[in-house]
């Protein structure tokens, strides 16, 4: 899998179900993910609807059993999965929209645990 991209590059707009198809058969539910080389496609060939998609219908990974999974499929990538993983859709909460720099995870624990500890000191007293 490919490096995460700066923070201003990681949520796509809201039209992104069409990127993924939308879960639980909503289609127009909004919802956030990761960029991948699925959504610069979409991206890039004018984001057009389903049935029109760059790469629709195309196996680009899979499960743990052997079965195919497609590119747009609304499935999230787990570690069982083999194959072109980064092109799957990462589902991301509106929480990354936050990021304003790629850090290492121990970076980030630090920077929280520091907060806490400031926060629960100021209550302490």
């Amino acid at each position: 899998m490919r490096n995460t991209r700066a923070a201003s590059a990681i949520c796509t707009s809201s039209a992104a179900p069409q990127a993924c198809r939308a879960p639980c058969g909503w289609p127009d539910a909004p919802l956030r993910t990761l960029r991948t080389s699925t959504v610069e496609r979409w991206e890039a060939a004018g984001r057009p609807g389903p049935g029109q998609r760059p790469g629709e219908g195309e196996v680009v990974a899979r499960r743990a059993t052997g079965e195919g999974i497609e590119r747009y499929d609304s499935a999230p990538p787990n570690r069982n999965h083999s194959g072109d993983v980064e092109a799957l859709c990462f589902y991301a909460g509106q929480g990354v929209g936050l990021a304003g720099r790629v850090q290492p995870a121990a970076e980030i624990v630090a920077e929280l645990a520091s907060g806490a500890q400031d926060v629960l000191g100021r209550v302490a007293r």
